[in-house]
């Protein structure tokens, strides 16, 4: 390089324009960096596979975890060192080829050594990566796994009815929390040796520290969006970050809504890329969804309600933590800076304060907060689809026409325990979000004369009577308001007890209204299905309540359309045109003649029975 570089200046080549030319320079410098991206390339294979030897696992039972973890960081220092080295040299390299004898550009010498020091960052921040990816995989089998073993443990079928409940939501809250804040531990100790260790082999690492936060922080990031999308998954939801999977649609806006649900949208979501351990947690995570399976369905309920608990605690939590746990292990860094400015002033830009934390955009508390929101949905189409299992129960009863003067005596038993799981859902939803138990006390059964007022016109005969023509149906349903059952994947859900219950009770009768849909009804099937109605309406305002000027506005008022929607429906497909519209059966056993308001009435507030009625369907 120095003959060619003495060469060039003693005897430059003229171009056309009398200039000389720098096409011999440009192919000296293209010659080094060529040589040099080879170099360095060859360098690169061998470090990273130096890198993956050391973070493999090692399958030994002599050896255990203390041991292995000693001889990964006896690696990495060897491994700190060589780049330490390398780094010399190339700085040395540099050096000469800067020399006035040698004349190489500045810039290709200073290209040099950044691609050396950018070599040793990626090496580090691979290592950073593999051990969070590691920390992944003990959460799993450390915190997730014994929380769900717990669980099914406590539920076994083989067991009394007595000891099954002894796991109650309490309980499993109380777990699921414990299981979070071992889990955030676990990410503390890691994060905590990752820094120091860098603090003390920062002499032979040529990392700065800075670099080893900003990977610290970024992992530390995606490992909270990996634990809520795996906390979803628990709860039965898709991965999220499966785009082949999910297709999100949005719906239309309608400029009549008072108040449409809030949406949580997370911009700038960073995704998993580099992660390498993906598949081995999906193979954990299923195997724990077959363990849920064989939970009773109370049991289940209350894992998804200490699931959406254990969401919301992460959300208030979790990014103060990790937080907390860098700039803790920092502090030495952080003191030999504050030294440092009482000697040379302020080297701290008050622009940037509060700007170099894990989440300044709240990315993880919204994350959270969406997994919350899921979770609860997830319990809502739960128990909605047991109950909407009570309510369909002996749907094809509703079609025998062989007496067509029987008459129904009471609501269904299966329309019982349906008021069973909402008043258990409203006793969990308390425990977990507080509030009132109840909407409002159940009032006196009303007068005939109140009817309308409390049943509606579809109930109460108002709308007309008579079969119910395509036409006028039609219309009706025009002026049904439409409800939306089932939520969408972004929706912002009310963590409240009237949210909860009117989302259970919708998914119910959305399911009733399809099985009525795919059902025929004879005249004793349409009666039938009328008391069962005439007791839901009657009871609906005791749990649900319209709160106006919230997404609540119509919960109570959705139920109750599509109660008269369940009717609607029932009506068209009577084989008995004339029963449509008449509320008064006569009962022959005992000669008088009787509706279904009667019905309910006395099948509620007759004490002739072993247990009262109203104390099982409602808080009174």
């Amino acid at each position: 390089l120095e003959a060619t570089t003495l060469y060039g200046v003693s005897f430059p080549i003229m171009s056309d324009d009398d200039s000389p030319a720098s096409n011999g320079s440009e192919l000296i410098g293209s010659f080094v960096q060529n040589n040099f991206d080879s170099f360095i390339e060859h360098v690169r294979v061998l470090l990273i596979r130096r890198s993956e030897s050391f973070s493999q696992p090692i399958i030994e039972e002599s050896k255990s975890q203390e041991e292995e973890e000693r001889k990964d960081d006896a690696n990495f220092i060897q491994v700190s060192l060589a780049l330490a080295h390398l780094l010399r040299s190339v700085r040395e390299l540099a050096s000469g080829l800067a020399l006035p004898e040698v004349g190489m550009d500045l810039s290709i010498a200073s290209a040099l050594v950044d691609q050396t020091v950018e070599l040793a960052e990626m090496l580090v921040r691979l290592r950073i990566t593999v051990k969070f990816n590691e920390l992944r995989g003990l959460v799993l089998k450390e915190c997730l796994t014994p929380l769900v073993r717990e669980i099914t443990q406590a539920d076994k079928p083989d067991q009394k009815e007595d000891s099954r409940l002894s796991s109650s939501l309490v309980e499993m809250i109380q777990l699921s929390s414990v299981a979070l804040s071992d889990g955030l531990q676990m990410a503390d100790d890691l994060i905590r040796a990752t820094l120091q260790q860098s603090q003390a082999t920062n002499t032979a690492a040529p990392v700065d520290s800075a670099v080893v936060k900003l990977a610290v922080q970024k992992n530390a990031r995606l490992f909270g969006i990996w634990l809520a999308s795996s906390l979803e998954q628990l709860a039965g939801c898709e991965p999220s970050g499966d785009d082949k999977v999910l297709l999100e649609m949005e719906e239309e806006e309608n400029d009549e809504d008072p108040k449409p649900k809030k949406k949580i949208i997370i911009a700038g979501l960073e995704r998993d890329d580099e992660s390498n351990g993906q598949h081995e947690d999906g193979m954990i995570i299923s195997s724990l969804l077959v363990q849920l399976d064989e939970c009773s369905d109370q049991a289940y309920s209350n894992f998804l309600l200490a699931l959406c608990e254990m969401c919301r605690l992460a959300e208030r939590s979790i990014s103060t933590t990790l937080n907390q746990s860098i700039q803790s292990a920092m502090e030495e860094d952080a003191r030999v800076a504050e030294s440092a400015n009482t000697l040379f002033g302020g080297t701290i830009n008050p622009h940037r304060k509060g700007k170099d934390g894990l989440d300044v955009e709240h990315i993880l508390s919204k994350r959270f907060q969406l997994a919350a929101s899921r979770t609860l949905s997830m319990y809502i189409l739960d128990r909605g689809a047991l109950a909407a299992s009570h309510l369909c129960t002996g749907m094809l009863q509703f079609a025998d026409a062989r007496d067509p003067y029987a008459i129904p005596t009471r609501p269904r038993e299966d329309v019982l325990r349906l008021f069973d799981i909402i008043k258990a859902s409203c006793e969990d939803s308390i425990s977990i979000m507080g509030g009132d138990l109840f909407a409002s006390a159940v009032p006196s059964f009303p007068d005939e004369i109140d009817y309308a007022n409390v049943f509606g016109d579809r109930l109460s005969g108002g709308s007309g009577g008579g079969a119910t023509s395509g036409l006028k149906m039609d219309v009706e349903r025009m002026f049904i308001e439409n409800i939306q059952v089932y939520p969408h994947a972004f929706d912002e859900l009310e963590f409240n007890r009237n949210s909860v219950i009117s989302g259970i009770l919708c998914v119910a009768l959305s399911g009733l209204v399809e099985c009525v849909r795919s059902s025929v009804f004879s005249s004793l099937g349409l009666r039938q299905i009328k008391v069962d109605a005439v007791l839901l309406r009657y009871l609906v305002p005791h749990y649900v309540k319209d709160v106006y000027g919230t997404p609540e506005a119509n919960a109570c008022t959705g139920v109750c359309n599509a109660i008269d929607d369940v009717m609607l429906n029932a009506e068209q497909r009577c084989v008995d045109p004339e029963v449509c519209g008449d509320d008064e059966y006569y009962d022959a056993e005992k000669d008088e003649i009787v509706t279904p308001f009667l019905l309910v009435q006395q099948f509620l507030f007759n004490d002739d029975g072993d247990q009262n009625v109203m104390e099982r369907i409602s808080f009174s």
